[in-house]
């Protein structure tokens, strides 16, 4: 069975959902999988979203 799918979504995607996507990666990536996005593109994506992208490897 294929686990559900949940996005964190906030305006740019340039830190609050990449931050909540990564915790949920870490922290729950047994029971559902977790995606960030954005209504609006940002011009540049924060420095935190690496770190963080870093810590699901």
């Amino acid at each position: 069975m294929s686990k559900p799918k949940v996005a964190f979504i906030c305006v740019h995607n340039s830190c609050r959902s990449q931050m909540a996507e990564a915790i949920a990666k870490i922290h729950a990536a047994e029971v559902f999988e977790a995606y960030s996005a954005g209504t609006i593109r940002a011009s540049v994506s924060n420095e935190w979203r690496f770190y963080f992208s870093l810590q699901t490897e």
